[in-house]
This record gives C-alpha cells, sequence and structure tokens, in this order.
C-alpha cells in the first residue's frame, strides 16, 4: 500500500467518525499469542463483563474511509510480512501510524528494519484481534513503538478507563508475543483544537494510568506537550484536522523515536 493511499485515507477518515453498515466477516488467519496471565483472567470472565475495549474483536462497521475489505487486506498483507520475520522495529497502532510520510519515514528509520502495521480507525479491540489473528507470526522484533487508543473514544465514545484497560490488554499482549523487544508506549496524543475541550481531560486521564505500565521492558513516551501551542491549543501547522499529524508533527514525533531507537539497537 502507497503513504500516498494512506493519507488519503486518513483525511476522509478525519472527516467522518461516525456511521456504519451492515456487519460482515473478515477472512480467518492463523496464529495466535500467549497470553499473560492477568489477559487470561480478563478473558475467563463473561462476554457481558467484559468492556469492549479488552475484548478481541475484528474490523465489523463499513465506513468511506474504511471498508471491511480493505481493513481485511491491510490485515493480510501485516500476516504476510509478519509470516517471514526478519523484522527489528514494529510500529503498530492506528491511523497516526498507518499515516507516517513515506520521505520522513525513510529519513529516520530507512537504516532499520522497520515495518508498519498501523491500521485507520483501529481500536484497542481490534489490535488485540489482529495480534491474536496472523500478526505476530515469525516476527521477533527488537522494538515496539505503539501508539492506540483515540478511536476508542472517537468511534466507540469509550469511558477513560476503558481505554486504558484496552491499551493495559494491549501492552500485555505484546510483551507476551515479544519476549525479546522493548516496548516503547506512546502517551495518546492530544486531540481538539482547544485545551479546554472535554476530550483533552479523557485523553489525560488515560495516559495517567498507563504511564504506570512502565517496568524493565515497558517505556512511556509522551509528547503531547510538543505538539500544541503555549496555551495548549492546537495548531493547524501541526494537526491540520486536530487530529492527525501534518509532516511536521511527523517530524516532531519522529525526532523523539530516532535516539531511543538508535540506543536500544545498537545494544
Amino acid at each position: 500500500m502507497s503513504w500516498q493511499t494512506s493519507i488519503l485515507s486518513i483525511v476522509a477518515l478525519s472527516a467522518a467518525l461516525v456511521g456504519c453498515a451492515p456487519d460482515e466477516s473478515p477472512a480467518p488467519t492463523s496464529s495466535s499469542v500467549p497470553a499473560s496471565s492477568s489477559t487470561a483472567e480478563e478473558s475467563a470472565a463473561p462476554a457481558s463483563e467484559r468492556p469492549e475495549a479488552i475484548t478481541p474483536s475484528p474490523r465489523t462497521k463499513e465506513y468511506e474511509w474504511m471498508t471491511i475489505e480493505r481493513w481485511n487486506t491491510m490485515h493480510r498483507e501485516d500476516v504476510e510480512i509478519a509470516s517471514t520475520g526478519n523484522v527489528d522495529v514494529l510500529f503498530i497502532g492506528d491511523s497516526i501510524t498507518e499515516g507516517w510520510p513515506q520521505n520522513v519515514w525513510e529519513e529516520y528509520f530507512g537504516d532499520y528494519k522497520a515495518v508498519n502495521f498501523g491500521i485507520g480507525g483501529d481500536k484497542t479491540e481490534n489490535l488485540l484481534w489482529r495480534l491474536n489473528n496472523g500478526s505476530v507470526g515469525r516476527l521477533d522484533p527488537q522494538v515496539v513503538v505503539l501508539l492506540i487508543g483515540i478511536n476508542n473514544f472517537g468511534l466507540s465514545n469509550h469511558e477513560p478507563d476503558d481505554v486504558a484497560q484496552g491499551v493495559t490488554a494491549v501492552v500485555r499482549t505484546l510483551k507476551g508475543a515479544f519476549p525479546n523487544a522493548e516496548i516503547l508506549l506512546n502517551g495518546i496524543f492530544p486531540t481538539k483544537q482547544s485545551a479546554e475541550d472535554p476530550m483533552r481531560d479523557k485523553v489525560a486521564q488515560v495516559n495517567e494510568q498507563i504511564a504506570q505500565l512502565e517496568d524493565d521492558r515497558v517505556h512511556y513516551l509522551y509528547i503531547g506537550d510538543q505538539l500544541v501551542e503555549e496555551n495548549g491549543d492546537i495548531s493547524a501547522e501541526i494537526m491540520p484536522d486536530y487530529l492527525h499529524l501534518s509532516e511536521k508533527g511527523y517530524r516532531i514525533w519522529a525526532e523523539n523515536l530516532q535516539p531511543i531507537l538508535a540506543d536500544w539497537l545498537e545494544e
């Protein structure tokens, strides 16, 4: 998939975070992830008692900017890459991860064996499903770069505690799937133009909780304060739609990531 196509889909995504069509079932894939004990306990609870955010599920809603067919195609492409292994850095998440401009990606990460498993519109539960259905494969990365959670708000109106549980479940799954990897957990980026928008507080609540996931292998990185103006508002120069990054925004993110990756990959 070209980065131009990716950018077009992301522009469409920001214009329509509502709407759905009849459910369709995705093509089945193979491979499962060993669950940590805590994840297994959550999965053992009756489905009616589990938050949606921690219940692995494929994409079942049709959007103009992301059909189910396209989502399945992107997942199959990732599964094919995963089946071959030979990856040092795995970027995984939603449209913000998917949308890296090719020139920025090559400039900062071109020297690494890096792959991008971002899919626009994914929520924590969709990413959990992907990890349990082929996206792990033979991968044994040294680093996993994760950013997920914002669509749980925009597409499903989940509560902050549920979103935090979803991100936690993804982190635990990644740790089990990639025992040799350092996990770089990015705090959810700020969204909405105004610093006073209620969504800012919801995002902050999630970030406060997921920051506590840091341990010897999980490392929390928050660059949100570098993406906003002095008064906390977001500039269209950094986020044209106040959700997705511009090339300038991606460069800010890359400038933060590159020295960390260089340090870990040179060890």
